[in-house]
């Protein structure tokens, strides 16, 4: 069977990534501190394994 890799490219802002995330850990943090913890350290990980960048800036 074919192993076939797909890229998903997601166009947002850097605010509306954490807005995002932000909501997401607030469903699982037992409080502000926590939430705010978990956002950076997602964060962190999708940054630090990300790409290089788009192949152009506008």
């Amino acid at each position: 069977m074919k192993n076939i890799e797909r890229n998903l490219v997601i166009r947002t802002t850097l605010g509306e990534l954490i807005a995002a995330l932000t909501e997401e850990a607030f469903c699982v943090a037992q409080d502000e501190k926590e939430a705010n913890e978990l956002v950076a350290v997602m964060l962190s990980d999708l940054l630090s394994h990300a790409d290089s960048g788009p192949e152009r800036w506008h």
